[in-house]
């Protein structure tokens, strides 16, 4: 066997041991970060005898969160980890919803949002590490047999390593170099293009050109039911992909915690002025996510589907644009306005991105 291959192996083997230890810590402390911000909150609420019933069930559901994140790091089986997390998410929009209906105010509200997103977030990655399992596997299983290998197979192996060696170091510098990074001052041209390049490779097939279209990552394949990929060309209809466009979406707000902002009403001038300011916190934090996303756009991945998203995000929350429409009511008119002030549009905003530039979505096939 050849030496080189088994370092190769070995080095993946433990790399993905360390990254997967590294992101339950980092579940660990989201969580804990989750459960004191919680209990700050708890604390303001007024524990009367109208809303005993309401409350304990709030500080319930709390503590629930606090346990089900434990035995989503204590699981093994996939399939049990994805229920457990369903399970959280209940009690998160559960909490969310009590808050609400006692009258808390944006800034706290936003505050929840972003400490669960970011929960979400760490379990959401952990569920991607967990996936890789099956690359590990069919790297252990080939090096098993290395010295009755073919050609084919030697390279496909190699292309394996290589794969997961770039995996890991995506997510170690996602994980811990990101500081680093910023420090030394690494020449932006150069590394986003390194970075464009590795993503491109992971996610190609040797059969398939992929340029001019969207990539959805193998690792976002529990939001779809099937492996096969599926090119749709830009002529279908919004009806047939509008699925497609509301998961990724979802994905994306859930992943930088954009929260929703106040949509304008047209000759409704003073409703309008309340809904701006009570927007101003929001588009300061959707600012934040905004350029998180395009730091892990240049860096990362460079798909239609995220660059739509993003430009979408941008104008909604452009401060400008709504203060245009606030004194030009005629903005609210337009199409464009019209879809960047319904913030259930976005999907379909998306889709018209695809179609003014003649972009082809790449979808995997749902199960029949």
């Amino acid at each position: 066997m050849s030496k080189s291959i088994n370092k190769r192996v070995e080095q993946v083997k433990n790399e993905h041991i360390e990254l997967l230890n590294m992101v339950k810590e980092k579940i660990s402390e989201n969580s804990d970060n989750f459960q004191n911000h919680t209990n700050e909150i708890l604390a303001t609420l007024e524990y009367d005898e109208e809303n005993v019933k309401k409350y304990e069930a709030t500080v319930q559901a709390q503590e629930l969160i606090v346990s089900l994140t434990k035995q989503i790091i204590e699981a093994k089986d996939l399939e049990e980890i994805i229920a457990i997390r369903k399970k959280l998410n209940y009690y998160i929009n559960k909490i969310k919803k009590e808050l609400k209906n006692r009258g808390i105010s944006e800034t706290i509200l936003i505050n929840f949002q972003e400490q669960s997103n970011t929960l979400r977030k760490s379990i959401s990655n952990y569920i991607r590490f967990i996936k890789r399992e099956d690359n590990i596997c069919e790297i252990d299983k080939l090096y098993s047999n290395y010295n009755y290998l073919s050609d084919e197979e030697v390279n496909h192996l190699k292309k394996c390593l290589a794969k997961e060696k770039r995996y890991n170091k995506r997510n170690y510098d996602s994980l811990i170099g990101k500081e680093k990074i910023k420090k030394e001052k690494v020449k932006t041209d150069s590394l986003n293009e390194k970075a464009f390049n590795d993503t491109m490779l992971e996610m190609s097939d040797d059969n398939i050109d992929y340029s001019n279209i969207t990539e959805f990552s193998t690792d976002d394949s529990d939001l779809l039911e099937s492996n096969d990929l599926m090119f749709v060309s830009s002529e279908v209809s919004y009806e047939e992909l509008s699925d497609y466009f509301k998961k990724r979406v979802e994905s994306f707000n859930q992943m930088y915690n954009v929260v929703d902002t106040y949509d304008y009403q047209q000759k409704s001038f003073g409703k309008n002025v309340i809904s701006f300011f009570r927007n101003i916190p929001r588009y300061i934090h959707n600012k934040k996510a905004i350029q998180e996303m395009v730091k892990d756009y240049l860096l990362f991945y460079r798909g239609d589907d995220f660059s739509s998203f993003i430009e979408y995000t941008k104008r909604r929350n452009s401060i400008q644009k709504n203060l245009k429409c606030i004194f030009d009511q005629s903005q609210l008119f337009t199409q464009d306005a019209k879809y960047l002030n319904e913030h259930e549009s976005c999907a379909r905003w998306m889709y018209d991105f695809y179609q003014k530039r003649s972009l082809t979505v790449c979808v995997r096939k749902l199960a029949a």
